[in-house]
């Protein structure tokens, strides 16, 4: 699904010839904390970052979980300068 959108944003975004940004999210040392403290805390990051995500994606951004531990906004209609205005509020946030 992730992909199936993400194409369509790149070919509305081609044929309008507007902005389109892809911010990826990781979650450094995730492994390590999964072993250290198990995955039911591994479960709770996750379900809190998807809400921190989700809590900042505003009209047609569309924020998903793309991997076990990564993290992906679509932003349609986006300029550099304001995908990375985003991405550092989702920073500060989680």
């Amino acid at each position: 699904m992730f992909e199936d959108t993400m194409l369509r944003r790149i070919n509305d975004a081609g044929a309008d010839k507007s902005d389109l940004c892809l911010v990826m999210f990781d979650i450094d040392l995730f492994r390590r904390l999964n072993e250290t403290w198990g995955h039911s805390l591994g479960d709770q990051v996750l379900r809190y970052i998807a809400a921190v995500l989700r809590a900042h994606a505003q009209g047609d951004v569309l924020a998903a979980r793309y991997g076990g531990e990564e993290f992906a906004m679509i932003m349609p209609r986006t300029n550099l300068y304001l995908a990375e205005a985003l991405a550092a509020r989702v920073g500060k946030a989680v």
